[in-house]
């Protein structure tokens, strides 16, 4: 079975652990440098049932993480990519835990609040 990533995620006092699976190879040609900098993501925050913008808020995760995260991505881009292959194996991860909490456990690094607490 392939190795997926995903990011695991949770928002004290608004969302519960969430879960996003990422692949390199759906982010047309994007890439990661390890250059030892801390690694600012986005948050959009999208009413669903409207599609506006509720809000925006940057993110970083620390060195550690963006190194850790550098090294997952060039190893995906060096590995064949079958898109239908890839959501199957979603599927099947998703049957095996039942919560993005549950996956914690398998947890390569973990941050909170931009500072490592394991890995």
């Amino acid at each position: 079975m392939e190795r997926v990533l995903f990011f695991l995620f949770k928002i004290d006092g608004f969302l519960d652990w969430s879960d996003l699976a990422f692949t390199i190879h759906l982010a047309q040609e994007e890439a990661l440098d390890d250059n030892d900098g801390y690694l600012p993501f986005a948050l959009v925050l999208v009413d669903s049932q409207t599609s506006l913008i509720k809000g925006l808020r940057m993110v970083t995760v620390t060195p550690a993480f963006r190194s850790v995260l550098a090294g997952i991505i060039r190893q995906q881009a060096q590995e064949h990519f079958d898109t239908i292959a890839y959501y199957k194996t979603i599927g099947v991860l998703y049957d095996r835990f039942s919560s993005a909490a549950d996956m914690l456990n398998k947890a390569v690094i973990v941050e909170q609040g931009g500072i490592n607490v394991q890995n």
